[in-house]
């Protein structure tokens, strides 16, 4: 029971701190995110 308590944690952990590395690359690289995604969307004809 203890090993699926320690691996719930480590799953939260890394989602926890997905979200906050994905908005610091996005600040350091300078990419807009809607840019590439209508880039996209545009040539899938969508």
């Amino acid at each position: 029971m203890l090993i699926f308590l320690v691996a719930s944690f480590a799953n939260l952990g890394i989602i926890t701190g997905a979200f906050p590395a994905t908005y610091v690359m996005i600040q350091v690289t300078g990419i807009d995110p809607k840019e590439i995604l209508s880039a996209g969307f545009r040539a899938l004809g969508i």
